[in-house]
């Protein structure tokens, strides 16, 4: 995932070609970084009916 991050960076600031001042740069790094953060922090790898699922599989094997 940093890799990927430092890539956007990279790219963004090649887009952006000259930077007033380091803080502008900076700044754009930021934002990309808390961007990406946010994102992942959204995605849903497991469902919670799927983990429902399982759980209720598990109770049922473990009766028997």
């Amino acid at each position: 995932m940093l890799e990927r991050l430092f890539e956007e960076v990279k790219w963004r600031t090649r887009v952006v070609g000259v930077f007033p001042n380091e803080v502008s740069a900076s700044t754009l790094a930021r934002e990309i970084a808390l961007r990406s953060t946010e994102q992942w922090a959204l995605k849903r790898y497991l469902m919670m009916d799927t983990l429902e699922a399982a759980k209720n599989l598990n109770r049922q094997h473990t009766r028997h």
